[in-house]
């Protein structure tokens, strides 16, 4: 096994939910923007401003693709809705086939065998 790749020493978790053992496992050291230089400390703030504004952009076109995708879905129930018959129309339709369902099953002029016979 290459030494580089090897791990320095072996890491443990932490033990307690502090920040001084979360910090003192942590296998990169922090940021320190006060002993940078004038160039490094530009450098780095101009590569986390671009990572912010990337993300930005990103959660941007995410949103736009979310609302495209619902009014697609919005827009499918509407012209769904629009070819259905109005609902006297659509309860003489079911009417008409419940009796041509039982028009088999019952003499003429018969009651349904749920119906109360007047």
């Amino acid at each position: 096994m290459d030494n580089e790749r090897r791990p320095k020493a072996p890491i443990e978790p932490p033990t307690k939910a502090t920040d001084q053992s979360i910090t003192a496992h942590s296998r990169l050291p922090g940021v320190d923007l006060l002993t940078m230089t004038d160039r490094e400390r530009e450098c780095h703030l101009s590569g986390y401003l671009s990572g912010v504004l990337a993300g930005i952009d990103h959660g941007r076109e995410q949103m736009e693709e979310e609302m495209a995708a619902l009014h697609r879905r919005a827009w499918k129930i509407v012209q769904g809705m629009s070819k259905l018959l109005p609902w006297q129309e659509a309860e003489q339709d079911r009417r008409r086939r419940q009796d041509e369902a039982g028009a088999h099953n019952r003499a003429a002029g018969q009651p349904w065998p749920l119906e109360v016979a007047s």
